[in-house]
């Protein structure tokens, strides 16, 4: 069977949204308040939020995957 790209129930293909997290990590000063200089920054890929997104009616569905491995829509939220 042909691989078909995940569609929306009202037609228009749909884009995969990935939630990514982004953190400071800052001193806080004898007096109580944030220092000025940050200490660290980091990401954190948000993996199990993947959405498969209609950009035309805004309907999210998950992201799953065939046997295959390839993208294909799921239940919608």
């Amino acid at each position: 069977m042909a691989y078909e790209k995940p569609k929306c129930e009202c037609g228009s293909e749909l884009v995969l949204y990935t939630q990514t997290v982004y953190g400071n990590i800052t001193k806080v000063t004898n007096r109580g308040k944030l220092s000025k200089k940050t200490f660290d920054s980091y990401y954190e890929h948000g993996g199990v939020d993947d959405r498969l997104r209609c950009m035309n009616c805004h309907r999210e569905y998950e992201a799953e995957k065939d046997s295959k491995g390839r993208i294909v829509r799921g239940h919608v939220f």
